[in-house]
């Protein structure tokens, strides 16, 4: 395959992309190329019904056949309530135990989160949102900066 060079200002772009219209912008309907298999314009998607509203339908089925977290204040609604879940489920997935302890802290200061008094509860909830359990995951290492 022939490698093709475009060079913009500050962006270089290598392979084959073809690109229509005056300008690209990410946000304007455009007709994009991407090594020949995405041909299909964002005009043609919308007519097929691809909008914001069916992606959000999307989301909404996949938090169906998902539980809730059971840390989720029952003060905050309903729209709020996923995007507690989704914050908490980055948080457990990415940080350490200390962080995790900080800003669940944090979370419960700000009302969006009921913090179980005793931390084993707690800690079975982040194994079961995607926190770790090997080494330095471990219930005690939690235990330990819980209570802090």
């Amino acid at each position: 395959m022939e490698k093709k060079n475009i060079d913009v200002p500050s962006v270089t772009f290598t392979g084959d992309i073809t690109i229509q219209g005056d300008m690209f912008n990410m946000h304007d309907i455009q007709n994009v190329n991407f090594y020949g298999s995405f041909t299909e314009s964002l005009r043609e998607m919308a007519a097929r019904g691809h909008s914001a509203a069916a992606s959000a339908t999307v989301e909404d089925e996949s938090h169906e056949a998902e539980e809730l977290c059971h840390l989720v204040h029952p003060s905050i609604d309903s729209s709020q309530e996923w995007q507690v879940h989704e914050e908490i489920k980055r948080l457990v997935r990415r940080q350490g135990i200390q962080e995790i302890c900080l800003y669940l802290k944090q979370m419960a200061a700000e009302k969006k989160i009921l913090l179980p008094p005793m931390p084993s509860v707690a800690y079975a909830e982040l194994v079961r949102m995607g926190m770790p359990c090997g080494e330095g995951y471990s219930e005690s290492t939690f235990r330990k900066y819980y209570n802090k």
